[in-house]
């Protein structure tokens, strides 16, 4: 059989991620033409369901029943493991931590499109530059540094650069938010 690892949200009767934030398609069929390339059985998982199937079987969770694992990355992700058993809920779709509503003070909008508030739209690296020019304005902080994408304000805070470093302690407050959520939600 052939394994895919995609982003999601996934549709696994289409066999492919449908309405995914972080892509400019609609629908991407991934199943369907591996399948008729090889004629095998393919497999489809989101990359963070894979990851904590990994880590499962291979890494940190081998002597455990229970186990969340988060991906933040461009887009934010999560898979769980239950009593031993990959969870995906009715759709397929649990465990899409991104989604976790963590703040009403900015109203920033997901790249979802169903929500403000949402973790993914504050804390991934697609999106906190976005987060740290609404943050930087509500606050009054005139941004002194140059910055295009999330490394460029990790890199200041490095320089021990004020407005990047209190920026920062809002993100981890945002993340804390989240990271708590998940621990009661899974727990």
């Amino acid at each position: 059989g052939i394994g895919i690892s995609s982003i999601g949200p996934l549709d696994y009767d289409k066999g492919g991620p449908l309405n995914a934030p972080n892509t400019p398609f609609k629908f991407i069929p991934l199943v369907k033409p591996i399948n008729e390339k090889f004629s095998s059985s393919v497999f489809l998982l989101t990359d963070a369901k894979a990851a904590v199937l990994g880590e499962k079987y291979f890494g940190a969770g081998k002597n455990v029943d229970n186990l969340v694992y988060i991906t933040i990355s461009t887009g934010m992700g999560g898979g769980a493991i239950v009593d031993g058993h990959l969870l995906f809920g009715r759709g397929g779709n649990a465990v899409e931590v991104g989604q976790l509503a963590v703040d009403t003070t900015y109203n920033i909008s997901c790249g979802c499109g169903k929500g403000i508030g949402h973790w993914e739209g504050y804390a991934s690296g697609k999106n906190i530059p976005r987060f740290f020019m609404v943050w930087a304005q509500q606050e009054n902080k005139k941004i002194n540094f140059s910055f295009t994408q999330a490394k460029d304000i990790f890199d200041a805070a490095k320089r021990h650069n004020k407005i990047a470093l209190a920026f920062l302690q809002e993100l981890s407050k945002i993340n804390a938010r989240a990271i708590s959520s998940i621990i009661v939600a899974y727990d």
